[in-house]
């Protein structure tokens, strides 16, 4: 509960580890009860979102994270908020690569200093249901709308944000850049290169040249250097 950790919720009301600032407020069966039955969401007037019942919620908190002092550097990338319960359906994800690896799907811009700035909740089809997209955005993979998404509520232009190949591609760089006003780096898969590649060294070339070697390449018309290193 808030920033006290304890194994079991009813620690808080144990004689060994009372918490007062808990205890003091409610008796442990109040607060089961409540817990029990929390509810965010008139159930008798439901939409197709996904996360529907804690959708004001999931809002409340986001409000407060866009409410905080911008930093000029971010970072983007997937994080699995934990759950390995059954009431989630197929919100719940599996991603083997996570410290976590059971739970909701979330993609997050942060700063520098950690702190979350905004969030995505990834929710298949309902993902981007609140957010507006121009017709050109709409034509970009899923990675490169989620970065605009979250591109989107940032205020002060001429920042910076970082990702990984996921979510890279060309026409992201150089839209957040053209549109923005946001410089932007990131990996790349090799496949979205386009004709990138032929100016390029390949990875065996590069490998002979040893570590720290690169091959850049610049596009006149859109100057956002590509600098694979090894």
């Amino acid at each position: 509960m808030g920033i006290v950790k304890m194994p079991s919720y009813l620690d808080y009301w144990s004689t060994e580890f009372r918490y007062t600032q808990v205890a003091d407020i409610m008796p442990v069966k109040r607060f089961e009860q409540i817990r029990r039955n929390i509810h965010f969401v008139d159930n008798t007037n439901q939409d197709e979102d996904r996360y529907y019942k804690v959708r004001p919620f999931i809002e409340k908190i986001r409000r407060n994270c866009l409410s905080t002092e911008e930093e000029t550097k971010y970072s983007i990338d997937e994080m699995t908020i934990p759950y390995k319960g059954t009431k989630a359906g197929n919100r719940r994800q599996y991603n083997p690569m996570k410290p976590s690896k059971w739970g909701f799907k979330n993609v997050v811009r942060a700063g520098a200093s950690g702190i979350v700035y905004d969030f995505l909740l990834y929710g298949g089809d309902d993902t981007f249901r609140y957010i507006n997209f121009s017709e050109e955005e709409e034509q970009m993979t899923l990675g490169a709308k989620m970065v605009l998404a979250l591109c989107k509520t940032i205020q002060t232009p001429g920042g910076a944000v970082y990702f990984d190949n996921y979510f890279t591609t060309l026409d992201l760089v150089w839209y957040l850049r053209e549109h923005r006003g946001i410089f932007s780096l990131g990996t790349s898969r090799q496949n979205r290169l386009k004709d990138c590649t032929k100016g390029l060294l390949s990875d065996k070339e590069l490998k002979t040249k040893g570590r720290g070697s690169f091959s850049q390449v610049v596009d006149n018309k859109r100057p956002s250097p590509l600098e694979p290193q090894k």
